[in-house]
């Protein structure tokens, strides 16, 4: 019976139910073949749907679906893609340009070069400016952008087009301040070690021994004029928490980790301390609070106002990196990124692209030249530059007074227009509100506010300059919001996949591309899949059953009666072949949109339960 069924299918279906047509079948007469009818309409009528219907390609399929629920999906509706008229005010239409033109020249989602183009001016103007979004409250600037792409995305070649201004500044800034600097730390060893030896430097006289109170109080006055300096990192791609501090220090308290690899983020987890992360101080980067280390043995570290940029292009396995460390989730360390995960375009690089036109590339460069060159309190300059930016003239700078110096000028502080401060204020409420209805598991949301207005300040340093931030440029901010919810809670969504969510989805693969396979053994599927962490079909069971809860498959009644084991059965979901058969998301309707409410379904409860199990620490 079961190889008539089967037969029938194969000449007149794509798939059907077997035990529908079983049944029918059962109701012929005995010694029926199939031979004898074959290419009879009304025979097929009779088997697979009411008398009288005619049936197109997809009336078969669907007249077998009646006792199959539509399967839940593993993922949530695709993230959207970067629209770059609502992100980008009218004022940047040419940034437009620049992001449209580089995703075709290297064959990548805008998404790329438009998040990057945000990170490396945001590197660019932190430290320079802050942004008052009111009376009381403050934002610094820093933001941590994480862009996922798997092997073969060609996230190196956009992130190096679009960050090559910050290298190049970096270079040329090094190497004239080392000539600088070189100068200043040989006057520096000379004034301490006449101090050590109790002789004034640069005086003409016979040198006289100086007292051992006088000595201490002058060699105490010279070097509080002669610090200690050293030419400034502003990028790093790999770090421990204290180097971290270090560099910081060294820098004026700003530093950016750039990197198109995530070494960094391998040694903030733990890398180096035997699995205990290290987020403290590069969390206190992202809110500009003081940072005191004090180690026995060692100098006291302070750094006053310490700002962390983060500019990241990564594999999905970096956030399941962190996903999986509990505690640096419950840190607060995972919520402060901007995660976007942009659509594939492996395939679709072309050969005879057009690059990006020169004018355009320069005029980038120009612009992050310009945003990296901004007065920044704490950054190394000539002393005469720095008593004229604060007014006191060239003159007050004496002749044994140190060369260089750290600027002690202030950060600029950027207001909202009055329009934009409504705007921006409705948005503030809108939010608290869907939060009080619905928060999500990880804190995102509690911080996407903050994240917003440091995007409003960063795109207003790109379009504009001016001390207001104005109305259509809060608007592009705002706009952010539903994109980096959507990306952040997409990506999240994947990254905490187990090895069986994985392994399902590649056997689902399979699945789809055999319309013909209607049942499977266990088996079967161990070979349609076989993969070295399989070492047995029944470690399978895991995949099964994900499948089976997902309503992809059900297990079928044995096929057959008598001595031994029967093989265990699956059958596959004819919904999996109809092209416009809906599924149902993994995610709530409310979360995907991200109006409201959290993850849910699947999908959310898996993200739930992995939050709250005891993880890697």
């Amino acid at each position: 019976m079961r190889a008539i069924a089967a037969k029938l299918r194969r000449r007149c279906y794509k798939i059907v139910d077997l035990r529908q047509v079983e049944k029918r079948l059962g109701a012929l007469p005995q010694g029926w073949d199939l031979a004898d009818y074959e290419g009879d309409p009304d025979v097929i009528r009779k088997l697979v749907n009411q008398p009288g219907v005619a049936l197109s390609p997809d009336d078969e399929l669907r007249a077998n679906v009646e006792d199959w629920e539509a399967p839940t999906s593993f993922t949530a509706k695709a993230p959207p893609e970067a629209d770059l008229f609502q992100l980008i005010p009218d004022s940047g239409a040419w940034l437009r340009d620049l992001a449209h033109a580089t995703s075709e020249e290297i064959g990548v989602a805008k998404d790329w070069p438009l998040l990057l183009i945000l990170g490396a001016a945001n590197l660019a103007i932190c430290g320079a400016v802050e942004l008052e979004v009111r009376e009381g409250y403050r934002e610094q600037a820093p933001l941590w952008i994480l862009a996922l792409g798997r092997p073969s995305e060609r996230k190196s070649p956009v992130f190096s087009a679009i960050t090559r201004p910050i290298r190049d500044w970096e270079k040329a800034t090094g190497e004239r301040l080392g000539r600088e600097l070189a100068k200043y730390n040989a006057r520096r060893s000379q004034l301490i070690k006449h101090l050590e030896k109790g002789e004034i430097g640069g005086n003409k006289e016979p040198k006289k021994q100086i007292p051992q109170r006088q000595l201490v109080e002058g060699l105490a006055e010279s070097l509080s004029k002669w610090p200690e300096l050293r030419c400034p990192i502003l990028t790093i791609t790999d770090t421990t928490a204290e180097a971290l501090a270090e560099a910081m220090l060294h820098n004026g308290g700003v530093v950016g980790i750039v990197d198109d690899e995530g070494a960094a983020i391998a040694a903030l987890l733990g890398r180096y301390s035997d699995d205990e992360p290290r987020v403290e101080i590069v969390n206190k980067g992202y809110t500009g609070t003081r940072v005191t280390i004090i180690r026995a043995r060692r100098d006291p570290l302070i750094v006053d106002r310490p700002l962390v940029c983060q500019i990241l292009t990564v594999q999905p396995a970096v956030l399941s990196d962190i996903v999986q460390n509990r505690s640096a989730v419950g840190r607060g360390f995972l919520a402060r990124y901007l995660i976007i995960e942009p659509r594939s375009h492996i395939g679709l690089d072309k050969w005879d692209s057009n690059p990006v036109p020169p004018t355009m590339s320069e005029r980038w460069a120009k612009l992050v030249l310009k945003l990296l060159d901004l007065p920044r309190p704490g950054r190394i300059v000539n002393a005469q530059d720095d008593a004229r930016a604060k007014g006191m003239g060239i003159f007050s700078v004496l002749e044994n007074d140190p060369p260089l110096v750290r600027s002690t000028i202030k950060a600029r502080c950027i207001k909202l227009s009055a329009r934009a401060t409504k705007l921006a204020g409705e948005y503030y409420d809108r939010e608290a509100k869907r939060m009080g209805d619905a928060l999500d598991d990880v804190g995102w949301d509690g911080k996407s506010r903050g994240h917003i207005f440091r995007v409003a300040l960063t795109l207003h340093m790109l379009v504009d300059g001016g001390d207001e931030i104005k109305e259509a440029t809060m608007r592009a901010a705002i706009a952010w919001h539903p994109y980096l919810r959507e990306h952040f809670m997409a990506a999240l969504g994947n990254a905490i996949d187990s090895q069986a969510v994985h392994d399902a989805k590649r056997l689902l693969k399979k699945l789809r591309a055999q319309p013909d396979v209607i049942e499977f053994t266990r088996s079967q599927a161990y070979k349609w899949i076989e993969n070295s962490a399989f070492r047995e079909a029944a470690m399978l069971d895991p995949v099964l059953a994900e499948l089976e809860e997902r309503g992809y498959i059900r297990q079928a009644s044995p096929g057959r009666s008598g001595p031994g084991r029967p093989p265990e059965r699956y059958e596959v979901n004819p919904r999996l072949h109809l092209q416009d058969e809906p599924v149902k998301p993994a995610i709530s309707k409310k979360a995907s949109t991200g109006s409201a409410g959290s993850p849910s379904g699947s999908s959310g409860k898996r993200l739930q339960r992995k939050l709250v199990m005891p993880m890697k620490k």
